[in-house]
């Protein structure tokens, strides 16, 4: 079962042109009850007005890293925490 009492989110603009005009991405760790975590990618075609491409699961932190890196050139470096404004225009657009 997942958790809502903490998620973290981060956010990165792509590097490289993303398939289907995504340009940016918000990637958010999800705690279980039991202390597995999971982590959604949101992709974005505008992140400003809200425009999502879609999502995706994945099961380890490696994993969505590696995924961001390959389709979209994004880094390590690349990522930084929402503030608890966008925090809060990203759980109103995926509730």
């Amino acid at each position: 079962m997942i958790s809502a009492s903490k998620p973290e989110y981060s956010f990165a603009r792509c590097k490289e042109p993303g398939e289907f005009g995504v340009t940016s991405v918000v990637l958010i760790r999800l705690v279980s009850t039991d202390g597995d975590a999971l982590y959604l990618l949101i992709r974005y075609v505008d992140y400003e007005t809200g425009v999502v491409e879609g999502d995706h699961i994945y099961h380890s932190l490696e994993e969505a890293f590696e995924s961001t890196r390959s389709d979209y050139g994004i880094g390590p470096g690349d990522w930084r925490s929402l503030s608890e404004t966008e925090i809060a225009v990203v759980d109103a657009q995926i509730s």
